[in-house]
């Protein structure tokens, strides 16, 4: 099993993530500087990691009804999805019996369509997605609950929050990108300047090489690999999967 990371190490089973990146830094982990620039070094991990990887983890169903505040609002064209729900949206389904039940109420999925095609037509049930606001066609009639399905930010790795997918089942690769936060902060760049200008060349290679191998991972838990399946390619099967 995976030796995952916790932010100090006091989770059963795992290692020190501010331990572990203060000796690949050679930094005592209670140097203030260090300190200072570590939850900077912990979100450029996560979020290069995040946007790199379409996480399975990362994707969160938001099953909701009108008293939540995910619903439409009748006669108005725009849905506002809340600036800290989603990074990006996936799915989005209208329950078109309000005051059902929401496990058991019908659901329209909504197509993604053009701008011009919703305000040429505004006949069938489509939507555009701007950044964070909704445009609907047709004008919806009621306050119709939704289901959005998109891509989030779990809580950051903190002393508050000790552990995060990443950091317990993609440790080496936190840990590969934080370095290379740290290189800068070491000054580590190429340039006359530089201690050691192949340090960070040296990590993010090694970021790069565990990214491919977590990608491959990800494809396949979503049935994404080699034909369409969870399983790795196989050189030696012939003929190829269909």
């Amino acid at each position: 099993m995976t030796t995952g990371l916790s932010y100090d190490g006091s989770v059963s089973g795992t290692s020190t993530f501010v331990g572990q990146l203060a000796e690949l830094a050679v930094i005592p982990s209670t140097d203030i500087n260090f300190q200072n620039i570590l939850p900077m070094a912990i979100s450029y991990a996560e979020n290069r990691i995040y946007r790199d990887l379409d996480l399975l983890a990362a994707i969160s169903p938001f099953y909701t009804s009108s008293s939540t505040g995910f619903a439409l609002t009748a006669g108005q064209r725009f849905f506002n999805v809340p600036v800290d729900t989603f990074m990006t949206i996936q799915n989005i389904s209208v329950v078109t019996t309000p005051g059902a039940p929401i496990g058991s109420a019908p659901r329209q999925p909504l197509l993604a369509v053009t701008r011009d095609f919703i305000l040429s037509q505004g006949l069938d049930p489509n939507a555009l997605v701007y950044s964070f606001q909704i445009l609907l066609g047709p004008t919806p009639d009621q306050a119709y609950p939704l289901d959005i399905m998109g891509a989030q930010r779990p809580l950051s790795l903190s002393s508050t929050n000790e552990t995060t997918f990443i950091s317990l089942y993609l440790p080496e690769l936190m840990l590969m990108a934080a370095m290379v936060y740290i290189s800068g902060y070491q000054r580590n760049w190429s340039g006359s300047s530089a201690n050691d200008p192949q340090q960070p060349i040296n990590y993010e290679m090694q970021y790069q090489t565990l990214l491919k191998n977590a990608g491959a991972e990800e494809a396949r838990k979503k049935y994404q690999a080699s034909g369409w399946t969870a399983l790795s390619a196989a050189p030696a099967a012939s003929p190829a999967r269909v």
